[in-house]
């Protein structure tokens, strides 16, 4: 039976002021900069992180490490369950876990009070157990552990004149760190949450509002109550408020009796980190919802169990899922059961409910809230009590539950600890269902081989056979092979000390600069490096290169490299080679490029001599074309009675000099024999006479002469005797040639022009563009 008691309250609910940002832990960081708990130092942005339950690098991740096994997805219970404490009524919420043991704040009907006791990772107690004679008949005791100390809260109805809420520090070995404080009157059903560096507390009162209140790292009040559900009507009071810290601000989910007549809903709401509500309550399970809720924060997203109804009224488990700002994260997923309790392992989730046995079943979750695997059963004799608490410890679950056998007047909490049938003890990312050596982080599925004289990879046929291992193996037949310091095993001429044999390649693997290449570059990229190119700044130089004609040596392999063959020279420096198609590289004026002249030499070198665009010997007269003064009738003798270099056997004007062989109205007969052809050729047999083509037809011939130099600008082609020193004319010749001894002066030219007289006078001829030359000063 519970006695009623008289106690003077410690009721504080004055403000202290803000603490400036201070390293409460001496980590080098605050809360301030990123430290998620400023009261453990092993705790902090940087921080390693271990298998401990704890984000201690605050990332908001718990126990990403390799080995943590996270993904435990086949549970098993580990040893047998801890007896932590023995009593008419003995429950506890959870069991804290503090990164190396556990924690449990009992509701104690043999003391009354609330009691605390220690366990070990086995789940095993660790010492007597702590009475708190400040707790008489208390009960819905919640707990933390900060890192430093553990903060618990429980509702106290003697504590005070009216019931409330009393909140205590205390050690790791559950000793009272400092008076406790109390919460405003009413106060009840209290939820705490560690922000890092200050605790939170969510709680309800005798109006059935809910409340929230900040508290020190030392306990103390930093604020007043906040008001954060008020209840709408007598009918629709709230409940069982649940918190958490998300690491920068909260989340808060509750049951609301919406009417007397119906069954509550659960409500969630997000809050700052100063408790000020952020948007409005929502609805994420209605009614009907029962037992509960729990609460989890997984890093990123929120979630909440809850036990409802069916359409058949028939119970079922809900997990709703929210996103970072409180909206709907997919659908609501129906559970296997009915949820007791439920922890995040930080890849998924473990849920313990109860079967139709009244056994205690664990059922691991996927992120989604599908099962994973395999359920595991803690048997239960008699009946099990509410609270069931689950803590996740970074290496194994925590499940805290109380049973009542049959015919016992005698309560039972136990703590039983489930662990994984597969864990990775080598921290190589494997567990010991896979990993075929799970003590040699070395050794794995799919692991490269080391050259550590073990078979590092489970999958290979053979293991742990070394025999057939590739690295092995010696493929290129040097005596080594790549776990024997052999850097390349595909090349037999690279091995630890082999010379080098320019080859392209750095040939030996003892060199500390392998694999790269000195002394074998390509600097001109010929395809042969410096070590077996005779020149390696050209690239048309090198081993069995085909001379190019480009006055250098191209065959290294040549043996009178780099001497030149004649052949590629230009001795006459005439710019072309005897590979080019100098047949005369003595002589600059005999190539490819010169003129063929009459010399009997083939001049330009295309094995031909003295030939023309007709050939060497066209008439075939002995005589080569460029020398032969008739190339089309035979002469052999180059009989040329006038001199005019056409032979006689094919000159137009035998007599007459007419070398370029001109006929002007085509009768066979040269212009310079031809007196019918209507054209008068001027003579000058010598410097005293002007002579002229006697055409036929005429009686009288007229000379005009002229200034040259007048003519050109733009005076006649008769000029008037006497306007120059050069104009004259003479009239009525009877025959030529005309007696004409002026002499010019210096840079002055006489030019002449005779017509024919018959009845009239000729023309003076046309000029080069085919036009009459006028007469403009006639003989009379």
């Amino acid at each position: 039976m519970r006695l009623v008691g008289a106690f003077l309250p410690c009721i504080l609910m004055l403000l202290t002021p803000a603490v400036e940002a201070v390293d409460r832990d001496g980590d080098g960081t605050h809360a301030e900069n990123g430290d998620c708990n400023d009261a453990d130092p092993a705790i902090h942005p940087g921080a390693p992180e271990l298998c401990d339950g704890l984000d201690n690098d605050c990332d908001g991740q718990l126990d990403e490490r390799l080995r943590c096994p996270r993904a435990c997805n086949e549970p098993v219970f580990v040893g047998t369950p801890g007896l932590i404490h023995t009593a008419g009524w003995a429950v506890g919420r959870e069991a804290v876990w503090t990164g190396a043991e556990f924690g449990v704040f009992i509701d104690d009907e043999i003391s009354d009070f609330i009691s605390f006791r220690r366990a070990n990772a086995a789940g095993q107690p660790i010492g007597p157990i702590q009475f708190n004679p400040n707790s008489y008949q208390s009960s819905r005791a919640d707990s933390l552990w900060t890192g430093s100390q553990y903060g618990a809260l429980w509702s106290a109805p003697f504590l005070a004149e009216f019931p409330t809420v009393a909140f205590q520090r205390f050690d790791g070995q559950g000793n009272p760190l400092a008076p406790y404080v109390t919460l405003e009157p009413g106060a009840d059903d209290p939820s705490v949450a560690w922000t890092g560096s200050e605790f939170g507390v969510a709680y309800t009162r005798g109006d059935q509002a809910i409340y929230f209140q900040r508290f020190d790292h030392l306990g103390q009040p930093i604020s007043d109550p906040i008001t954060i559900v008020a209840r709408p009507s007598l009918e629709d009071p709230n409940y069982a408020p649940r918190l958490v810290w998300t690491g920068s601000g909260y989340g808060m989910a509750w049951h609301r009796r919406d009417s007397s007549s119906q069954p509550p809903s659960t409500y969630f709401l997000r809050l700052a980190s100063d408790g000020t509500p952020i948007g409005t309550p929502t609805i994420v399970s209605p009614s009907p919802t029962y037992w509960g809720p729990a609460l989890i924060w997984t890093g990123s997203s929120f979630s909440i169990f809850v036990e409802t109804r069916g359409l058949a009224n028939e119970p079922l488990g809900r997990l709703v899922r929210l996103n970072a700002d409180g909206s709907p994260l997919g659908q609501p997923v129906l559970l296997p059961g009915l949820p007791r309790a439920a922890a995040w392992d930080g890849l998924g989730y473990a849920m313990a409910h109860r079967n139709v046995d009244g056994d205690l079943v664990i059922t691991k979750l996927d992120t989604a809230g599908s099962s994973i695997g395999a359920p595991i059963v803690q048997p239960v004799a008699g009946v099990y009590q509410l609270p069931v608490g689950l803590t996740w410890t970074g290496s194994s679950f925590g499940l805290l539950w109380t049973e009542q056998p049959p015919l016992d007047d005698q309560q039972y909490l136990r703590l039983s600890i489930i662990g994984c049938a597969c864990v990775d003890n080598d921290e190589d990312g494997f567990t010991n269902c896979e990993d075929c050596d799970d003590a040699d982080a070395r050794v794995y599925p799919g692991a490269p081989q080391l050259c550590d004289d073990v078979n590092n990879d489970c999958l290979h046929p053979d293991w742990p056979s070394t025999a057939a291992i590739p690295e092995n193996v010696d493929n290129d037949g040097d005596g080594l092979d790549e776990c024997h310091r052999d850097c390349d095993d595909t090349r037999s001429a690279v091995y630890p000390g082999a010379p080098q044999v320019c080859d392209g390649v750095n040939n030996n693997c003892s060199d500390p600069s392998w694999p790269a290449v000195t002394g074998e570059q390509d600097a001109d990229g010929d395809g042969h490096p410096v070590c077996d190119d005779c020149s390696d700044s050209n690239s048309s130089i090198y081993p069995g290169a085909v001379q190019a004609c480009d006055g250098v040596n191209n065959d290294c392999n040549d043996p009178t490299w780099p001497v030149v063959s004649p052949n590629e020279l230009d001795e006459d420096i005439d710019g072309f080679r005897g590979c080019q198609g100098d047949c005369a590289d003595h002589d600059a004026f005999r190539n490819p490029m010169a003129a063929e002249v009459c010399n009997t030499v083939d001049d330009d070198c295309d094995a031909s001599v003295d030939e023309d665009a007709l050939g060497e010997d066209t008439d075939a007269d002995g005589v080569h074309n460029l020398c032969d003064n008739c190339r089309l009738e035979a002469n052999a003798d180059q009989s040329d009675i006038d001199a005019d270099r056409a032979g006689d056997v094919c000159d137009n004007c035998l007599v007459d000099c007419n070398p370029a062989q001109t006929d002007r109205d085509d009768d066979g007969e040269g212009d310079m024999c031809d007196i019918d052809d209507g054209v008068i050729y001027m003579l000058f047999p010598d410097h005293t006479h002007v002579d002229w083509q006697r055409e036929i037809g005429y009686v009288s011939w007229n000379l005009y002469r002229g200034d040259l130099a007048v003519l050109r600008a733009g005076g006649p082609y008769t000029q008037v005797p006497g306007s120059n020193t050069l104009a004259s004319r003479q009239c009525g010749l009877a025959d030529p040639p005309a007696l004409d001894g002026v002499v010019p002066a210096p840079g002055s030219v006489a030019f002449y022009l005779a017509t024919g007289v018959f009845g009239g006078e000729s023309s003076l001829g046309t000029d080069g563009a085919g036009n009459v030359r006028p007469n403009a000063n006639p003989c009379p």
